[in-house]
């Protein structure tokens, strides 16, 4: 478990972390929430790395990265993306390990 705490709101949450989103080879995934739609991991030595940029959205968000139960394709939405801003989810197909 972990807390912390919002400054915009003033509260403080706390967080189960085995609901975090971790690849098999331990790095954590994180959807950027605004800024350059970016989805990136921070690796076992808490390295930051870029993985993927969704470009051309104008109300930028990525939310919910999740694996398939076999390990080979990664999801995310969008929740305001797509042509009518309706929202999109995206699937990556990863290489095989």
């Amino acid at each position: 478990m972990v807390s912390f705490s919002t400054k915009g709101d003033n509260r403080i949450w706390a967080h189960d972390t085995r609901n975090l989103t971790v690849s098999a080879g331990g790095h954590l995934l994180v959807a950027e929430d605004g800024g350059n739609m970016e989805l990136c991991v921070i690796r076992p030595d808490r390295r930051v790395e870029v993985r993927l940029q969704v470009v051309g959205q104008d109300d930028p968000e990525l939310t919910g990265p999740a694996f398939s139960p076999d390990g080979r394709r990664l999801y995310f939405s969008s929740p305001r993306g797509g042509p009518l801003k309706l929202g999109i989810t995206y699937e990556v197909t990863l290489p095989a390990v």
